[in-house]
Parts: C-alpha cells; sequence; structure tokens
C-alpha cells in the first residue's frame, strides 16, 4: 500500500495497493491471514528496540512492510464483508458516512479516501504508543468477531460493525506509515 496523498492540515488521505492475488478467500481464513501479520509486527518491533532502542531506517522500513501486509489482510476481509452481507446495502451506507472509509477493490487493485483522527495524530507520537493502541482496536475488533460467529451467522448488522472496526484499524495503519515515513517518530 502506498499513500499517495495525505493533507497535512486536515489529515485527508488516500492510498493504493493490491491485496495480492485473485484467489477468492474464505472469510476465516482471511482473518486468519491477519493474525501471523500481527503477530510478526510485535516480535520485529520488540527486535528493534533490542539492538538499540532507535528504529533505524532499515527497521522502519521493515516495520512498514508488514504493516502493509496488515493493511491488506484487512482490506481482504472487509472485502468478503461487503460483497457476500453487504452488497445492497452498500451504496446507501457510503452516503450516510456508516464507514469511516471509501474503499474501493478493483481487481486485486484498492483505493482507500478518508481522513485521520486529528486527536490521534497528535496522541500518537511514538511506534510504542501507537502499537499499544492498535493491540487494544485489533483486540476489540477480534472479541467482536468472536461474537458474531458464536451463532455461525453473521448479520448485516454484525457486517457493518465489523467493517467499521477495520477501518478503524486501516487508518492506524495509514498513520504510522505516515509517521514512519515523514515524521520522526520516536520509539
Amino acid at each position: 500500500m502506498k499513500i499517495v496523498s495525505i493533507n497535512e492540515k486536515t489529515y485527508q488521505f488516500t492510498a493504493k495497493g493490491s491485496v495480492g492475488s485473485y484467489e477468492k478467500m474464505e472469510l476465516k481464513d482471511a482473518i486468519n491471514s491477519l493474525l501471523p501479520a500481527y503477530k510478526k509486527l510485535g516480535l520485529n518491533y520488540k527486535k528493534s528496540m533490542e539492538n538499540g532502542g532507535r528504529l533505524t531506517g532499515q527497521e522502519k522500513i521493515r516495520l512498514i512492510m508488514i504493516i502493509k501486509n496488515i493493511c491488506r489482510s484487512i482490506i481482504q476481509i472487509r472485502k468478503i464483508l461487503m460483497s457476500e452481507y453487504l452488497e445492497e446495502v452498500d451504496w446507501d451506507l457510503q452516503k450516510n458516512d456508516t464507514f469511516l472509509l471509501n474503499v474501493k477493490i478493483n481487481g486485486i487493485l484498492f483505493t482507500i479516501q478518508g481522513s485521520l483522527s486529528l486527536n490521534e495524530v497528535s496522541q500518537i507520537n511514538s511506534f510504542y504508543s501507537w502499537s499499544e493502541s492498535f493491540k487494544v482496536k485489533i483486540k476489540e475488533m477480534l472479541l467482536f468477531l468472536k461474537k458474531s460467529f458464536e451463532d455461525n451467522v453473521i448479520t448485516k448488522k454484525e457486517a457493518i460493525k465489523i467493517v467499521c472496526h477495520l477501518d478503524v484499524l486501516l487508518c492506524a495503519c495509514v498513520l504510522i506509515i505516515y509517521k514512519l515515513r515523514f515524521q520522526d517518530i520516536k520509539s
């Protein structure tokens, strides 16, 4: 995923990327692809801190690549939810600003447009603070997913809430990629 543009006053952004393959994926498989990438992020950050406690350029690039893989998994999950559970209400929901992001997927390519929270932009001043905040957000999403899967049926209302959780995670990923690439963020 590449951040194509970001307005540094309003933090509106556009990002583009690829989900990786045309292969149709089941929702549970897409969710399961997110967990190893998230764990890898934690391990790489921990390893970076062992080598002097400061993120070097190479370490930042490695973390960005892992975060981009997390984004691909999130986009894949979002794509499945939108196509299987929300296809007929998708436009009405987008018009009513139900979702934080506008995500367009064409084959394997995607474009994301949205705005970062000005509050979060100012609060996140280190990779550690971002990772702690991201951990809370991902746990909330996973707990809601678990609850949604208890009856083996995802309702439209649950799908909407899951997509909203995914949008929050995507915004968090865009924020840290931006900070790692363009700002001198602390470890």
